[in-house]
């Protein structure tokens, strides 16, 4: 076995299956064994801050034909962000974001980052 197996085995240096950019990046995937014995692997709950728990930073009106990835990528930087809307707005699906015009988004910071209210 290897050294990067070694320590990955002992748990010293931890494996992130998902990018920085990812909803799920630093929950634990664990492993249920089904019926007949087969590993199956899932990521553990993800829970979302409540509203107070993040930092406003400004309020974006909703237009006629506007997607969540594009909203994403113009206010937050990143298309692949929109869960951050999703997550500071309650949304549990994108499309309840865009889905009346003139209805406005709150763009935060992502909860736990600095500057976000304590507390959630």
């Amino acid at each position: 076995m290897d050294l990067l197996q070694q320590l990955l085995a002992a748990g010293a240096v931890t494996q992130q299956a998902f990018g920085p950019e990812s909803r799920y990046v630093g929950l634990p995937i664990r492993t249920l064994a089904a019926p007949d014995g087969t590993p199956v692997s899932y990521v553990s709950r993800r829970f979302i801050a409540a509203p107070g728990a993040f930092a406003v930073l400004q309020r974006y009106r909703v237009r006629e034909g506007d997607r969540v990835d594009v909203v994403a990528a113009t206010l937050v930087g990143n298309p692949l962000s929109y869960w951050q809307l999703c997550d500071a707005n309650l949304a549990l699906e994108p499309s309840d974001l865009t889905g009346v015009p003139g209805a406005f988004i709150v763009v935060t910071l992502p909860a736990g980052v600095p500057g976000a209210p304590a507390g959630g």
